[in-house]
């Protein structure tokens, strides 16, 4: 019974070594595919999108990988729109919230409609919309996600 026990023990810790194994790779197969990428998350969102207009040139040539939906106002072109984001200050009245986003230059053959949930990898610009300087996102791959995720 002991043996048997002993043998289930060094079986299971294997098993245990193998998977964080498989995790330790799969993240840094992560690390290699997006380093040099800003890779945004709920806690440094406001941050990255404050910081990168405020000193729009430090960004410019960076990747970023970015989720949101999309936002598109009428004086767009058909190929820009804001990827945003909703931000409630708070909670407990949902309507003291506004949008907040990154303005994204679509570089494929896809026409996006309002709303829909996507996942971009692009490269910071610097462009101008109503005679103002922003940055913009200009990509040309993207993901469909299943909800408004950071």
């Amino acid at each position: 019974m002991s043996k048997r026990i002993s043998l289930l023990l060094i079986l299971g810790g294997y098993g245990i070594c193998t998977l964080l194994l498989i995790i330790g790779i799969i993240s840094v197969y992560n690390y290699m595919l997006h380093k040099n990428a800003i890779i945004i998350t709920p806690d440094n969102y406001i941050e990255i999108l404050n910081d990168s207009h405020e000193f729009i040139d430090s960004y410019i040539g960076k990747k970023i990988i970015v989720s949101g939906y999309v936002y598109i106002l009428p004086e767009f072109s058909d190929n820009r729109f804001v990827l945003a984001q909703n931000v409630v200050l708070d909670p407990t009245s949902p309507s003291a919230g506004f949008i907040v986003g990154f303005l994204c230059e679509n570089g494929t053959n896809y026409q996006f409609s309002s709303n829909e949930t996507i996942k971009i990898k692009g490269t910071f610009t610097k462009g101008t919309f109503n005679n103002l300087e922003y940055p913009i996102i200009y990509f040309e791959e993207y993901s469909f996600t299943p909800y408004r995720q950071l």
